[in-house]
């Protein structure tokens, strides 16, 4: 998370919370560290969607036999 570079030039990083002022300052904070793509999911409900995506990524990191990858979402 602190050099998303070192995975890939574009890849996206989730935000969710209830806090608006809280997230704006995350976001600001992840941009700082090189994030192009922040995408607020919205409510803190929304949290629940990022903690499952866990096993994808385990799954895939084992298959590609390395821990540095990412998801993209295209819009």
């Amino acid at each position: 998370m602190p050099d998303p570079e070192v995975v890939a030039p574009d890849h996206t990083i989730f935000v969710s919370g209830d806090d608006e002022e809280a997230k704006l300052r995350v976001g600001d904070l992840l941009s700082a560290m090189g994030w192009r793509d922040v995408l607020d999911l919205g409510g803190i409900r929304t949290a629940r969607a990022t903690e499952m995506m866990l096993r994808m990524w385990i799954d895939a990191s084992a298959a590609l036999g390395t821990h540095l990858l990412g998801f993209k979402i295209v819009r």
